[in-house]
């Protein structure tokens, strides 16, 4: 077995290494909001413009409208 595969599977069981699988796994590190707002404050309009539309692209239709649904963070509110 490859050693990185065991520092993964270490990663995802002992709470001290989970940064292996952080580093060495095949899930994003950051959410898709993360990424947007990581694009924005570096001013990088062009990569904030595409997880934008990426994330309109995955919310069901109408949740806009109606004011429901969909993985929004606002202004002033604190996430952790």
């Amino acid at each position: 077995m490859p050693f990185t595969v065991c520092l993964v599977v270490l990663g995802r069981h002992v709470e001290g290494l989970n940064f292996f699988e952080v580093l060495l796994g095949d899930k994003p590190a950051l959410t898709p909001q993360q990424s947007f707002f990581q694009r924005v404050l570096t001013g990088d309009s062009a990569g904030a413009t595409y997880h934008a539309e990426l994330a309109l692209k995955d919310e069901p239709r109408g949740a806009r409208r109606e004011g429901g649904g969909g993985n929004r963070i606002g202004f002033g509110q604190r996430h952790g």
